[in-house]
């Protein structure tokens, strides 16, 4: 058979989802860009249990713990139990990038255009290399052009991609060839 929530927990569970950190919290101060932000992921429901994911991201430690102290807080006044069980490394944007430097000149040789050297909160996956090997050149690079990102109506340009795929392989041959 089909099984339902009560009314009491399925109120509170909307409660919790609708006041729970879910988007871009900071943005930097020193460039332009995205700090740190989160967003709710999927809900699961067990025998005995309900849980929901949210993914945290942040290029300061600092900030990814005051939403999380948020989070916590939120979470027991509307009587659920909050566990994360694992966060990704933060990823401060440096001043000096050589490789960010080199994609920048690359992409205006390839297209005439600006390559924009931006701190956003995707490319979460850098934090974890940087936190390895803090002196790393680091990037993160995207396509951009759509809309509607991580939902079922996402749509993406294809030219856009196609450059996209241009450039990647342009930057890796000058990477191959100068390291």
């Amino acid at each position: 058979g089909e099984k339902m929530l009560k009314f009491e927990l399925s109120h509170k569970l909307l409660q919790l989802m609708s006041t729970v950190p879910n988007n871009i919290h900071s943005l930097l101060t020193t460039a332009e860009g995205t700090q740190c932000s989160s967003n709710l992921g999927t809900i699961r429901f067990g025998e005995d249990e309900l849980s929901f994911t949210c993914f945290m991201r942040s290029s300061s430690v600092f900030h990814a713990e005051q939403v999380t102290l948020a989070m916590t807080a939120l979470a027991e006044l509307c009587g659920f139990e909050l566990n994360i069980p694992a966060t990704m490394a933060a990823w401060p944007p440096k001043a000096e990038n050589r490789l960010g430097e080199m994609a920048q000149e690359l992409f205006r040789e390839l297209t005439g255009n600006e390559y924009k050297l931006l701190a956003i909160h995707a490319g979460v996956e850098c934090g974890e290399f940087a936190e390895k090997n803090p002196e790393m050149s680091i990037i993160s690079t995207g396509v951009g052009g759509g809309s509607g990102a991580h939902a079922t109506v996402e749509t993406m340009n294809f030219d856009l991609t196609e450059l996209s795929l241009r450039f990647l392989t342009a930057l890796i041959e000058k990477l191959a060839r100068e390291g």
